[in-house]
Protein backbone atom coordinates (compact mmCIF):
# COMPACT_ATOMS: atom_id res chain seq x y z
CA UNK A 1 0.00 0.00 0.00
CA UNK A 2 2.91 2.29 0.73
CA UNK A 3 4.11 2.08 -2.89
CA UNK A 4 0.65 3.03 -4.14
CA UNK A 5 0.57 6.07 -1.87
CA UNK A 6 4.06 7.12 -2.98
CA UNK A 7 3.00 6.78 -6.63
CA UNK A 8 -0.11 8.90 -6.00
CA UNK A 9 1.89 11.50 -4.06
CA UNK A 10 4.50 11.77 -6.83
CA UNK A 11 1.93 12.10 -9.62
CA UNK A 12 -1.38 13.61 -8.55
CA UNK A 13 -0.23 15.56 -5.49
CA UNK A 14 2.62 17.04 -7.47
CA UNK A 15 0.16 18.60 -9.92
CA UNK A 16 -1.82 20.08 -7.04
CA UNK A 17 1.37 21.48 -5.50
CA UNK A 18 2.20 23.09 -8.83
CA UNK A 19 -1.26 24.69 -8.99
CA UNK A 20 -0.83 26.09 -5.50
CA UNK A 21 2.59 27.43 -6.43
CA UNK A 22 1.25 29.10 -9.58
CA UNK A 23 -1.52 30.69 -7.53
CA UNK A 24 1.11 31.84 -4.99
CA UNK A 25 -0.55 29.94 -2.17
CA UNK A 26 1.98 28.80 0.40
CA UNK A 27 -0.36 27.99 3.28
CA UNK A 28 0.77 24.81 5.09
CA UNK A 29 -2.85 23.70 5.45
CA UNK A 30 -3.37 24.01 1.70
CA UNK A 31 -0.23 21.96 1.06
CA UNK A 32 -1.43 19.27 3.46
CA UNK A 33 -4.84 19.21 1.79
CA UNK A 34 -3.18 18.92 -1.63
CA UNK A 35 -1.13 15.98 -0.39
CA UNK A 36 -4.16 14.13 0.95
CA UNK A 37 -6.34 14.94 -2.04
CA UNK A 38 -3.62 13.92 -4.49
CA UNK A 39 -3.13 10.57 -2.79
CA UNK A 40 -6.87 10.00 -2.79
CA UNK A 41 -7.18 10.84 -6.50
CA UNK A 42 -4.23 8.62 -7.38
CA UNK A 43 -5.66 5.63 -5.52
CA UNK A 44 -9.09 6.25 -7.10
CA UNK A 45 -7.44 6.27 -10.54
CA UNK A 46 -5.94 2.83 -9.91
CA UNK A 47 -9.28 1.48 -8.66
CA UNK A 48 -11.11 2.96 -11.64
CA UNK A 49 -8.70 1.30 -14.08
CA UNK A 50 -8.90 -2.22 -12.56
CA UNK A 51 -11.01 -3.66 -15.42
CA UNK A 52 -8.61 -2.29 -18.03
CA UNK A 53 -5.55 -3.65 -16.23
CA UNK A 54 -7.16 -7.04 -15.69
CA UNK A 55 -7.94 -7.30 -19.41
CA UNK A 56 -4.20 -6.84 -19.98
CA UNK A 57 -3.41 -9.43 -17.25
CA UNK A 58 -1.90 -6.79 -15.00
CA UNK A 59 -2.75 -5.61 -11.54
CA UNK A 60 -1.58 -2.62 -9.61
CA UNK A 61 -3.52 -3.55 -6.51
CA UNK A 62 -1.08 -4.10 -3.65
CA UNK A 63 -0.76 -7.75 -2.67
CA UNK A 64 -1.30 -6.95 1.01
CA UNK A 65 -4.76 -5.62 0.17
CA UNK A 66 -5.57 -8.66 -1.95
CA UNK A 67 -4.55 -10.90 0.94
CA UNK A 68 -6.83 -9.01 3.32
CA UNK A 69 -9.77 -9.18 0.92
CA UNK A 70 -9.48 -12.87 0.07
CA UNK A 71 -7.72 -15.31 2.39
CA UNK A 72 -4.32 -16.22 0.90
CA UNK A 73 -5.33 -14.95 -2.53
CA UNK A 74 -2.51 -14.74 -5.03
CA UNK A 75 -2.47 -12.53 -8.07
CA UNK A 76 -2.71 -15.46 -10.49
CA UNK A 77 -5.84 -16.80 -8.73
CA UNK A 78 -7.32 -13.29 -8.71
CA UNK A 79 -6.73 -12.85 -12.43
CA UNK A 80 -8.02 -16.33 -13.27
CA UNK A 81 -11.29 -15.72 -11.45
CA UNK A 82 -11.95 -12.34 -13.03
CA UNK A 83 -11.01 -13.22 -16.59
CA UNK A 84 -13.41 -16.18 -16.78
Amino acid sequence: MKELEVYAENTRSLLLYMNLHLLRIDNPDALTAASHLGRCLGICDVIKKIPFYLAKHRSYIPTDILLKVRHQLTLSIFLAQLVL
